[in-house]
């Protein structure tokens, strides 16, 4: 089965080579690959992953980015992209990082840590540890506890939390793109400038 899997993998590679596409990042470990083309300033990601294979397309001649199990759908998209392009890049849109990659990028702090759940409550002589008080309130939250539990607002906290999570994890992501694109080809680079101008703006303030 393994050996097939990765006959899968390879045909499918092979079968973007035919239209154009190169590899420009392989990590054999976790079968994931990233293709480029020139001609039609197209990368598109090959993964297998959980049993099957996985695609992912993103060119400016495309309105949206192409995610799907199907290389056909990938061939169909190709052979249907506008003759002009329709928008801009982003380095977010570039599909270099692996499944695997993105499920392990965590948050800097978790909800517990967030709040500082056990310092809040030892300040009124309550000893319990954070893992606690954050199964307190995530059960609050979900079973809509609103002022009448140890939490006034749970439902709130979380939303809260889970926002701050959603872009920390964002930024996370965007810098380990960043990372990887340095080592690829100046094409995609150039589809990205604008987005990548744009993060270094960001990265000179924080340094400011």
């Amino acid at each position: 089965m393994e050996k097939l899997n990765e006959k899968t993998y390879a045909d499918n590679m092979m079968i973007l080579s035919q239209i154009d596409f190169r590899p420009i990042y392989i990590n054999e470990e976790e079968t994931f690959s990233v293709m480029y083309n020139g001609m039609t300033s197209s990368v598109c990601s090959v993964e297998f992953n959980n049993g099957k294979m996985a695609f992912n397309l993103v060119s400016p001649y495309l309105e949206t980015n192409k995610s799907t199990d199907d290389i056909v759908s990938i061939l169909n998209s190709i052979k249907n992209m506008e003759q002009e392009p329709v928008r801009e890049l982003t380095v977010a849109d570039l599909p270099i990082l692996s499944s695997k990659e993105k499920a392990q990028i965590k948050p800097d702090k978790d909800i517990d840590t967030y709040f500082k759940l056990s310092e809040y409550f030892a300040s009124f002589g309550i000893d319990a540890s954070n893992e606690f008080w954050a199964k307190k309130l995530l059960s609050e939250a979900e079973n809509k506890q609103t002022m009448s539990g140890y939490f006034e607002n749970p439902i709130d906290m979380v939303t809260e939390y889970n926002k701050y999570a959603e872009q920390n994890k964002e930024e996370k992501e965007i810098s380990l793109k960043l990372d990887r694109l340095e080592t690829m080809p100046y094409g995609i680079r150039r589809l990205v400038s604008n987005s990548l101008q744009e993060s270094n703006r960001k990265e000179s303030n924080k340094i400011k």
